[in-house]
């Protein structure tokens, strides 16, 4: 059988281990069967009842927490060959609004508590309860033959958004085929076999754990899926002793290795999200002593770009590793010639797992899209091993008295200090400088060092241009709805708003 869509592996799993276990969440378990058969009847119910309604996006979006209706709902909208669309509850009612707007979903699947904030822009006919409702629309028709559609693998099946640090996220399109060809490269690099049990602490709107569910389920393998991150519950999971792949990024795993709590049953741990710190990855270690540690590095329109394994770990631990499966990658200058070994340049990235556009934003497209290549604004250099280090974005650079400076280098150096739990260096407008080095420090709990002690660490690591000329204490920073610190909501609301958090 020819898998052209991302789900095309259910009925295969469902005849082959009609009860394993394929999804767990919170003591509940879908079997295979299970999962097939509801996805199955969803499927069928969305075909006849979208199939008839004729001048709409077959868009299927999807506004709720994790939970098992989840991953059913996202298997049926993907066999019924519409586009799913993953809504995130921390979004503002006005970026809400606007992304619908864009989107025009022909219906959303919801959880109860979420429906005041949809019921003023979509109709009541539009909306599916994650109660009773959504049992009865499974239990509709279902003389629909699933099989007999015509399917491509370049068909979008999947809408997710950027994280929005500026302005409202923008929508991605990802085909099947996209998806597909990352699930090889990820049995390639990270060898992962339906025997795994794959632990899924984090939300499915970030589309790093609805990937580690959907590739899991592609595989074969069982999923423990959290209602979120809540490290009580981390921590009785992983003492089960039964979960060997963890997936993570690197805000979970440091909580994690802070409970100094050994974890032996994990045979691989995968983060990703942001740079995962040296330290942090010597400490987690020594709390899964059986594990290979993988950091892979990547984005929402490419998917994997490099992966750093454990003997990168080793070798280069401040790299994001090597390019990964099947993946092109061409580093240039401003002048776009191809960069020299150690040369800082534009990364550009080629291969079947990249994206096929914003929705309804084809300048956006075309800017990052450039004739097969993606442009995604970061900039690095690659050393004489094929090793890939990152050096920071272009938009985030700062020019102070005419020299550049990458904020990330500064960071790094930072998180190096033992007291520093987060920390975020931009600069700030001056008169004398053109832009101002600034840090913005978070300590962990109960500790603090003078900006003296700062100045000097700093000195003793980086040229005395790139230190920060200011400092600013803050008890916490706005995220993305990814984890990521939200560096640009963070410098409005110092320059504009003069607000300490």
């Amino acid at each position: 059988m020819i898998k052209l869509f991302v789900t095309d592996h259910l009925k295969i799993h469902a005849e082959k281990m009609p009860n394993k276990p394929a999804v767990i969440f919170e003591g509940e378990i879908l079997t295979y069967r299970e999962l097939y058969n509801n996805s199955y009847k969803t499927a069928a119910s969305l075909k006849n009842r979208f199939n008839q309604m004729e001048n709409i996006q077959k868009n299927v979006a999807i506004f709720a927490d994790n939970c098992l209706e989840y991953i059913e709902i996202f298997s049926a909208i993907s066999m019924a060959g519409f586009t799913a669309v993953t809504l995130d509850p921390k979004w503002s009612n006005k970026e809400l609004m606007a992304i619908l707007e864009d989107i025009k979903p022909a219906g959303v699947f919801i959880h109860e508590h979420y429906i005041h904030r949809l019921t003023q822009i979509l109709s009541s006919q539009q909306l599916i309860s994650l109660n009773e409702q959504y049992k009865q629309f499974r239990q509709n028709d279902e003389s629909f033959l699933l099989e007999s559609q015509e399917k491509s693998g370049e068909h979008a099946f999947y809408i997710g958004f950027t994280s929005g640090t500026t302005g409202r996220p923008k929508g991605y399109i990802r085909s099947h085929r996209s998806w597909i060809k990352s699930f090889e490269g990820s049995k390639y690099e990270f060898q992962i076999t339906k025997k795994e049990h794959i632990y899924v602490p984090g939300p499915l709107v970030h589309s790093l754990f609805l990937y580690a569910v959907i590739h899991g389920l592609y595989e074969g393998c069982t999923i423990t899926l959290s209602k979120d991150f809540n490290l009580d519950l981390v921590d009785q999971t992983l003492h089960k002793g039964n979960i060997s792949v963890l997936y993570a990024v690197p805000t979970m795993l440091e909580a994690i290795i802070e409970n100094q709590t050994i974890y032996k049953s994990v045979e691989v741990i995968l983060s990703a999200g942001a740079k995962w710190h040296p330290d942090s990855k010597r400490r987690a270690a020594a709390c899964f002593p059986s594990a290979s540690l993988y950091e892979f590095y990547g984005a929402s329109e490419t998917s994997f770009i490099t992966v750093l394994d454990p003997e990168g770990n080793i070798k280069k631990p401040s790299s994001v590793g090597r390019p990964f499966y099947n993946v092109e990658i061409s580093i240039r200058t401003e002048n776009s010639e191809e960069a020299k070994l150690e040369e800082i340049g534009h990364l550009f990235v080629k291969s079947d797992l990249v994206f096929s556009g914003y929705v309804n934003n084809e300048q956006a497209t075309k800017k990052i899209l450039q004739n097969g290549w993606v442009n995604i604004g970061d900039l690095a250099y690659q050393d004489d091993e094929g090793y890939i280090f990152l050096v920071g974005r272009k938009k985030n650079m700062i020019i102070s008295g005419g020299l550049n400076i990458y904020p990330e280098e500064v960071e790094a150096v930072l998180l190096t200090m033992d007291d520093v739990e987060e920390v975020a260096v931009f600069g700030m407008p001056d008169h004398y400088w053109g832009e101002k080095v600034t840090a913005c420090v978070k300590w962990k709990e109960n500790k603090e060092r003078s900006i003296h002690e700062l100045k000097e660490y700093c000195r003793s690591h980086l040229s005395r241009y790139k230190c920060p000329k200011e400092w600013i204490f803050i008890k916490k920073f706005p995220y993305t709805s990814s984890g990521k610190i939200a560096r640009d909501k963070l410098q409005t609301l110092l320059k504009e708003e003069g607000v300490i958090l």
